[in-house]
């Protein structure tokens, strides 16, 4: 088997992958490996899909993790690292998935690097399956390790990711992806920084727990503008609630419930007409509040439905997604206004085991937050391990995770920390500084010998 590129023509090799499972039984698979990369599909295989993305027969694919790396080289030298110059040593050798390493010592250094092996492509390059037998196709070397993205000691005091693009995209010179996460939790984390002074670990226990959201403030003011007068009065309660909302999206509250909807429906209603339910992403989130907050801008022209054959406008756009999601609601919930509208009771958060077996997971949780707040607790998602450390000469951890300890469905300590992790609260770690330590809070040592 060959591919072609360029009009000069590659072999391909194969590797026979043996897979040893319960019984004794040994399954083998035989990979194509070619010039771009393993085939994904081989050509009397169905197509591979991963949500919208579709992958059909005979299609390869490059990616950063096929490539030479020593990711546990770089923890190892963290952990041994003593200062920046040995940060920096130690990030050469991680390549694959990119992360943001933070850096801080006892001298008040502070630096963050997005760090990774970035291939160096024009602007859009792997957004869509391409053709490899084009050569403009192909990756041309790598980001120099010094161009990656990340900041030393800045004037503002302080350094902070919630995995948003890491770099200004007009001026910084490389293409490092399409999409990264909305705006949203990163706002709101520089701006509560921006107002610290002499923060202790109860500050950022308070940000941890943040509520605030960001879209609903910076869009909600112009949408309801747009409610007409009838619908104002039809569901005054509803408005009113929205009105009278501080954009927190507490346990209690029912404006959190009703925005959620309202905007998801907003959402479809402008973008599904071009882009269909399932065909294409839509664009990302700070696309949609742009063109909420200017609807005189030229992107109006969005919200017209191309397939009805009158002309809507931001107004009957935004208007008839308010309507919807109150009615729905009011289906769904009652048409009164009630506890059973509360962001909490409504949300319900789960905790699912990995391989999503039900009785192993935890259901009904009434949380604060969601996604794309600060608090980033989801209906399906949340923090999977939150961490706060005061640095110096006696170092204070605090942390938890939504589980417990014992990972054994069986144990009582399978889900001990779960309540802890509901509302917010972290346990104070154990910090040990050598390996004869002693203390009340070791329980019992484990010691490996050859």
């Amino acid at each position: 088997c060959s591919s072609d590129l360029d009009e000069k023509w590659f072999k391909t090799k194969q590797r026979i992958e043996k897979i040893r499972v319960r019984g004794g039984r040994v399954l083998s698979d035989t990979i194509v490996l070619t010039k771009h990369g393993p085939v994904v599909v081989k050509p009397d295989e169905p197509p591979f899909t991963i949500g919208k993305t579709k992958t059909p027969p005979g299609h390869a694919m490059r990616w950063i993790a096929h490539e030479y790396s020593n990711e546990l080289l770089t923890f190892i030298r963290l952990n041994k690292a003593k200062n920046f110059g040995d940060y920096k040593k130690a990030l050469a050798t991680y390549f694959c998935p990119a992360q943001n390493f933070v850096y801080a010592d006892v001298n008040k250094e502070i630096a963050i690097t997005s760090n990774g092996r970035f291939p160096i492509k024009y602007r859009g390059q792997g957004k869509f399956i391409l053709d490899g037998s084009n050569p403009l196709h192909d990756w041309y070397g790598w980001v120099p390790p010094i161009h990656n993205p990340g900041m030393r000691n800045p004037a503002r005091g302080y350094v902070s990711s919630a995995n948003q693009f890491p770099a200004d995209t007009v001026t910084y010179p490389y293409y490092l992806h399409w999409e990264f996460a909305s705006f949203d939790r990163a706002a709101r984390i520089n701006e509560v920084l921006d107002k610290m002074e002499k923060a202790t670990p109860d500050d950022f226990f308070k940000l941890q727990n943040d509520n605030l959201n960001m879209t609903a403030r910076t869009a909600l003011p112009t949408m309801l503008n747009y409610v007409r007068k009838t619908n104002r009065e039809k569901y005054a309660k509803a408005y009113e609630d929205l009105k009278n909302w501080n954009y927190m999206h507490d346990i209690d509250k029912t404006a959190p419930t009703i925005f959620k909807l309202w905007w998801s429906i907003l959402v479809r209603e402008i973008w599904t007409d071009e882009l269909g339910e399932k065909d294409m992403r839509f664009p990302p989130k700070d696309v949609t509040v742009s063109m909420v907050e200017d609807t005189d801008s030229t992107n109006t022209r969005w919200f017209d439905n191309i397939k009805t054959e009158t002309k809507e406008n931001a107004a009957e756009i935004i208007n008839r997604a308010f309507v919807k999601s109150i009615d729905s609601l009011q289906k769904l919930y009652g048409e009164e206004i009630s506890k059973k509208w509360a962001w909490g009771v409504t949300k319900k958060t789960s905790i699912k085991h990995l391989a999503d077996i039900g009785p192993f997971s935890v259901s009904g949780l009434i949380t604060a937050g969601d996604a794309d707040i600060v608090n980033a607790t989801g209906k399906r998602h949340g923090p999977s391990w939150k961490m706060v450390v005061a640095l110096g000469k006696n170092v204070q951890a605090y942390g938890v995770y939504p589980g417990g300890q014992s990972g054994n469905p069986g144990s009582y300590f399978y889900l001990t920390m779960v309540e802890k992790w509901r509302k917010g609260e972290l346990y104070e770690l154990f910090y040990m500084k050598k390996a004869n330590e002693k203390s009340n809070k070791i329980l019992s040592v484990l010691t490996i010998t050859k």
